[in-house]
């Protein structure tokens, strides 16, 4: 996605670079460019939080996990044990 942007940004610039533009025409280019400057930005961010949003994913589904696994051996326990008692 990133890479994405940055061709689209360059592709405008190459493609504004070749127009002869007013001053004003110029200033909007570059406003535009700085537009998909940020636009890369931002796109670097989200797929950094994307990365930290699946390990956080990851480590609780390990918790869940393992307080399943914990239940499990609490009821089996019980089980085990109230059997001893009948």
């Amino acid at each position: 996605m990133k890479a994405t942007v940055r061709r689209l940004r360059d592709q405008c610039k190459k493609n504004y670079e070749t127009l002869e533009l007013t001053k004003l025409e110029t200033r909007t280019m570059a406003l535009i460019l700085d537009e998909f400057d940020e636009y890369v930005m931002e796109t670097e961010m989200y797929a950094q939080r994307g990365i930290a949003l699946k390990e956080k994913a990851r480590s609780t589904a390990k918790l869940v996990c393992h307080r399943t696994q914990i239940h499990a051996f609490h009821s089996s326990l019980t089980l085990v044990i109230s059997y001893r008692i009948c």
